[in-house]
């Protein structure tokens, strides 16, 4: 009850807001999120309300509304909906290369081979055939095809791929990640150790990365590293709220 009243008077404030200034593709991205806190079937017939373009909102609008709502339909567990919307975002922007690797994690997170195709795809119409992120993008493909059936040379066909990525990219903290999937297929947990510790040196400080590289040093029983790591993680930035989202493969 303390939680509906809370998201009616938010929705009441933001109501006043929205007949003070009019529609705004900000309101509608905070209503979206005060919709999203309970997650119930009213609320996420709601959000598809807040797609509709009656007030002509040019394609950038339109674009960081959808892009937005995205986000929040994946915070709701509503993964076909933040596709449907991606790909809006990606037909009306055939240039533009994030929305298309949004929809590449999102096909890695729902082990979605037809996206991850489509997405595959698209990102090397923009980025070239020989770009890292068309040798990176078909690497996870390669290893999503071969699913359970995975065997040595699949690994090896991949490796290649991102030593061509890497060639073009170096220090690519998404290619130490997924190299350290590859080093775990081969039981080889203390390579992957030195993966995941490499992605954190390149990359962002990512709790879900920290947690993984901790639960695999206690595994090796070197927990005093495995202890400094995760004293400096929850100094740093504190763990992760565990929302509903896709892997964030390419956050820089």
């Amino acid at each position: 009850a303390q939680l509906q009243s809370g998201k009616d008077r938010a929705l009441k404030l933001l109501t006043e807001l929205e007949s003070q200034h009019g529609d705004k593709v900000a309101f509608r991205l905070r209503r979206a999120v005060i919709l999203a806190k309970d997650a119930t079937q009213q609320s996420i017939t709601q959000l598809r309300t807040l797609e509709d373009n009656d007030n002509e909102f040019s394609t950038a609008e339109q674009s960081q509304l959808l892009r937005g709502l995205g986000m929040v339909y994946l915070r709701v567990g509503e993964f076909d909906q933040a596709e449907r919307v991606w790909r809006q975002v990606a037909e009306s922007n055939p240039d533009e290369l994030s929305i298309r690797l949004q929809l590449f994690e999102l096909a890695v997170a729902q082990r979605d081979a037809e996206l991850m195709t489509f997405a595959g795809n698209e990102i090397r119409k923009v980025t070239g055939a020989e770009s890292a992120y068309s040798y990176f993008t078909q690497a996870h493909q390669l290893l999503a095809a071969a699913g359970e059936n995975l065997v040595p040379d699949d690994i090896a066909a991949a490796r290649r791929l991102l030593e061509k990525a890497e060639a073009t990219r170096p220090n690519w903290h998404a290619l130490n990640l997924l190299n350290a999937d590859l080093d775990l297929r081969e039981g080889n947990v203390n390579a992957a150790i030195d993966q995941l510790q490499a992605a954190l040196e390149n990359g962002p400080s990512s709790p879900s990365t920290v947690r993984r590289l901790v639960e695999l040093l206690r595994s090796q029983r070197r927990f005093d590293e495995a202890g400094r790591r995760n004293q400096w993680q929850l100094l740093a930035t504190g763990w992760e709220t565990g929302d509903a989202r896709a892997v964030r493969i390419f956050a820089d």
